[in-house]
């Protein structure tokens, strides 16, 4: 959880489950590595909505539109060690040890065999180029410690997925931001 401060610095905590502990985070410790990833606890502590551009869209208006959609890859399938199918999430951490975004915020993503890259681990920044599709489904996520039915209410047949950059280029006609 955190505390954003405009005056001062931001009040950070971490809830570790297997201890059932809530940490207090230095606020010194913003830039640290978040669990051992390559991330940082600043990376994980979410943003104001603001900071995006948002437009409210009829489901039918993007049912088979070209769209380029940035987000965090969370793996489903593999072809060896490349990823074919992932979850886009819009945060790092989602449908993991808490209740996932509501379906509007999932977007499942299949990538062709050929068009499929190795995957650096779970919640890989990544922006996805594809066709959108409006399609309600439930995929099964397993994890270590349980499964759990994840409803869905978007899916994309990528045509490119590459690390997300803030150069990634886009089309601001067709890109949706998270």
């Amino acid at each position: 959880m955190v505390h954003k401060s405009p005056e001062s610095n931001d009040k950070r905590w971490i809830y570790v489950p297997a201890v059932d502990l809530v940490k207090p985070i230095s606020a010194d410790d913003k830039n640290s590595s978040f669990v051992g990833s390559d991330f940082t606890y600043e990376d994980v502590s979410g943003r104001h909505w603001s900071e995006d551009n948002h437009t409210l869209l009829e489901e039918s208006e993007l049912d088979g539109k070209p769209v380029v959609m940035p987000g965090y890859a969370l793996p489903l399938e593999y072809a060896g060690t490349k990823v074919t199918e992932f979850l886009l999430v819009p945060w790092v951490g989602a449908c993991i040890h808490t209740p996932p975004p509501p379906a509007n915020q999932i977007v499942h993503v299949v990538v062709d065999e050929n068009q499929a890259s190795e995957s650096k681990g779970l919640f890989e920044p990544v922006s996805v180029t594809g066709t959108m599709f409006t399609k309600q489904m439930s995929k099964s996520l397993y994890l270590v410690d349980g499964s759990s039915d994840i409803n869905i209410g978007y899916s994309i047949q990528a045509s490119m997925v590459e690390p997300y950059t803030n150069k990634t280029k886009t089309n601001n006609n067709t890109q949706t931001k998270r």
